[in-house]
Order: C-alpha cells, then structure tokens, then sequence
C-alpha cells in the first residue's frame, strides 16, 4: 500500500477516527446524535482515505486545490487569503461584543447571524465559479470537439 499524500492520511486517521470514536461512545451511551455524527465523520474517512491512498484520488485533490486558490484570487484579488475565513472572524466579532457590551445583544446577535450567510454565499459563489468550465476547454468545444476527445490531440 502507497501513501501519496502523508499529510492528508495523518488528518483523517487522527480527526476522522477520533471524531468517529467519540461519536460511537456518544451513541453508546443512548446519545442518539452520535449517529449523525458517525456518519459524517465516516464519509470524511472515505474522501480522505481515497485522496491519500489512491493515485487518482490524489490527483484530483491537488486539481481541486489549484483550482479553489486560482477561484478565490480571482473572486477576492488581495483578499483571497483571508476570504475563507470570513465567517470565523464574524464569531470573533460577536464574541467581542458579547464581552463588550453585556446589556445589549443586538450588535454580538447580527454578527453571530451573519457568519453561517457569509458561509452560504461563500459556498455558493466558489462552488459556481468551480463549475464553470476553464477557458482552454470553452475554446477547445468551440472549435468544434466533443468533451470526450478533449485530453486527445488534434489529429482528427
């Protein structure tokens, strides 16, 4: 057996098992929310098992990677490094005026409620520009080609 991506292998043996056998001794103890948690921490083994364990699955993750960071400068420009990270920095906010001002829960509650819509826009706006097909593939079906011929060369 060949470890492509040891980094990859390390995370999901350590969180994805430990989160898997903490989700199991919650179910174990009639904790029945540990079943949700068993199978997400599950579908998270097999993605990463499969990104570090296989040749093809490593490769995809990497393609995945360069895309999403090309994706992000794109949509952020200088931006792009902080940009995932927005939602964090809204709990941060929230926590501090939660500290700040006691007495008044508004200001803490809107960044609070604003951090999982960051989330959600973020998702979908990366995940539609991921979609979008790369510009040498646009030019390549224009020309003409079928989406299965795309990896061939011009002979035919």
């Amino acid at each position: 057996m060949r470890v492509y991506s040891w980094k990859t292998f390390l995370v999901t043996l350590l969180v994805g098992g430990g989160g898997l056998l903490c989700s199991a001794a919650r179910l174990w103890n009639r904790d029945f929310r540990g079943a949700a948690w068993i199978l997400i921490f599950g579908i998270g083994i097999v993605k990463g098992l499969r990104a570090s364990l296989t040749e093809k699955g490593y490769r995809k993750d990497l393609e995945n990677a360069e895309k999403g960071k090309a994706v992000y400068r794109q949509l952020f420009g200088r931006f792009a490094a902080v940009a995932p990270y927005g939602m964090l920095l809204c709990m941060l906010v929230a926590l501090f005026f939660f500290w700040l001002f006691p007495g008044n829960l508004w200001p803490g509650l809107c960044f609070l409620l604003a951090a999982p819509v960051y989330q959600i826009w973020m998702i979908y706006r990366v995940r539609g520009e991921m979609d979008k097909p790369g510009e040498e593939e646009t030019g390549q079906q224009a020309a003409g080609r079928k989406p299965a011929d795309l990896g061939k060369g011009r002979e035919g």
